[in-house]
């Protein structure tokens, strides 16, 4: 599929707590012309913004081959960070790995000696400039402690991103249950960088030297200086995969990943490479002009929908925008006189006529200015605001506990409930809490007491034995502190202990 019917998927989420970003949100097309692609699968994503700029078929699962050791590269720094390895660590080679690194049916030829045991800095190296397939196996049975179970962790991995992604080696060499789709590949490229960049030191390296011997970057656009920044990432060829390459380069701070798969050779993997990247490139300069634009045209017209805002009051703000040059990836996030409230919403994609909402719970003042403030990709952030329209007079509330008297004796149990609504139908939250005697009750006290549309409703046990015979006021207080703009509002039932030598009939 060409990359002009697939172009509208894009926009990535990292984060932090989630499992995996959605790659789904359209983008406009672009003015520049599309790059010709020889791969049969191919991706170009914008670092910084997770816009992807061209795909061709790029969610089409395939072998990956030597790309799978970005895989296995990012265990390995997870190692590092854990504080289980470090870079200065030796690990020994094993029997196989040293078989494999004097295999020429393998790439690197690194030529390691069973026993031996080598620095996890050099592995690193000749990993990512030659593609040595035993230094990645020496480094996977060490973490892993065989082979097969430190494949399931990169498929464990891969599957707690929720990428379509799964490997059957460490290396990449076997092609059978070997499966990454562009996007997935990409989405790898940009994890390892964001959480472990030092990847890009070793990415970016010519050559490095061990035992005698120069071994070459299979980057030769790096090599040859061919392609302006670029520094990684890292190529794969195998018969089932062809020719693939995971790219990256840094101009002027903007960074571009690529990924080319089951292209045709050597040269057409790494010419597809760089078509890709300086098409990235061009795109990332259109986008920055209509973000230019967008920052100095922007209006956003802000209005609270539920009528007016009232101190400790839900409100819902909404602004609808105009003045938006094409799709422009985002964070929003919104002050209300001059308190940040809620949490920003990252990688929101805005658009002409796009509408906002925020939903959170006003302070106890009487005026209020909302503010909308969108941080753009370039670090750029507009600044919309406007007063919002206030409830007039004080919040009260009306409601009343399960009942107004009782008399019990102290082995009695008694729940005594409580319903209250407030009389402007504004949903609050407040300070209120549950008192006896005129002193609160421990851990009955709510600083943020929720009256829903439906009331609040709270309730309170009360134990005849905790308390001495003889007359006793129990209390719900809303607004205890007495904060502006809200009633100071109390809910009492009188509550009479017996003593126990006292019959009930006889009590006053």
């Amino acid at each position: 599929m060409r990359g002009s019917s697939q172009r509208g998927k894009g926009l990535w989420s990292l984060l932090a707590a989630a499992l995996l970003l959605s790659w789904l949100l359209p983008i406009t097309a672009l003015a520049a012309e599309e790059p010709a692609v020889a791969s049969t699968g191919a991706i170009v994503v914008d670092f910084q913004t997770d816009q992807v700029y061209y795909e061709k078929d790029a969610d089409l699962a395939r072998p990956a081959a030597s790309m799978t050791k970005v895989m296995s590269v990012y265990l390995v720094f997870e190692e590092i960070a854990a504080g289980r390895l470090s870079l200065d660590s030796y690990v020994t080679a094993g029997v196989r790995a040293a078989n494999i690194s004097q295999n020429r049916a393998y790439s690197g030829l690194e030529r390691l000696r069973a026993g031996e045991s080598y620095q996890v800095d050099i592995l690193l190296r000749l990993i990512m400039t030659a593609s040595c397939n035993g230094s990645v196996l020496v480094l996977a049975e060490h973490i892993g402690g065989t082979e097969e179970a430190f494949v399931q962790r990169m498929n464990d991995t891969a599957a707690a991103w929720g990428i379509d992604a799964h490997f059957a080696d460490s290396c990449g060499f076997v092609d059978e249950g070997n499966a990454v789709s562009p996007r997935a590949m990409a989405y790898i490229a940009k994890r390892i960088i964001t959480d472990y960049p030092q990847i890009l030191e070793y990415s970016a390296l010519p050559e490095t030297y061990f035992q005698g011997k120069t071994f070459y970057s299979t980057n030769t656009l790096l090599r040859n200086g061919t392609c302006e920044g670029i520094d990684g990432l890292k190529s794969g060829t195998t018969d089932g995969a062809g020719y693939c390459y995971t790219g990256t380069a840094l101009r002027d701070g903007r960074r571009i990943i690529s990924v080319v798969m089951n292209s045709t050779g050597y040269s057409a993997r790494m010419n597809d490479t760089k078509n890709l990247l300086e098409y990235g490139f061009q795109c990332r300069a259109q986008q920055e002009e209509l973000w230019r634009k967008t920052e100095q045209a922007l209006q956003a017209e802000l209005s609270p929908e539920d009528g007016p805002v009232w101190p400790y009051g839900e409100t819902t703000l909404s602004a609808r925008l105009s003045g938006v040059e094409g799709e422009i990836p985002c964070t929003v996030s919104w002050e209300l006189n001059g308190q940040s409230v809620g949490e920003p919403e990252t990688a929101l994609l805005l658009q002409e006529g796009a509408e906002i909402k925020a939903n959170f719970f006003a302070p106890g003042e009487e005026n209020f200015t909302a503010a909308l403030l969108l941080t753009f990709p370039d670090g750029a952030v507009v600044r919309r605001e406007a007063e919002l329209p206030a409830g007039e007079g004080e919040v009260s509330f009306s409601g009343r506990l399960g009942l107004s008297r009782a008399e019990l004796y102290p082995e009695a149990e008694l729940r005594i409930p409580l319903r209250v609504t407030c009389d402007q139908g504004a949903v609050l939250s407040i300070p209120a809490g549950w008192y006896l005697d005129g002193e609160p009750i421990p851990y009955y006290q709510n600083p943020a007491f929720r009256i829903g549309p439906e009331g609040g409703a709270s309730g309170y046990t009360l134990k005849g034995e905790d308390l001495p015979a003889g007359e006793h006021i129990l209390e719900f207080r809303l607004n205890p502190q007495g904060l502006p703009g809200v009633e100071q509002t109390a809910f009492a039932a009188r509550l009479l202990v017996l003593d126990d030598a006292e019959p009930a009939d006889q009590a006053a």
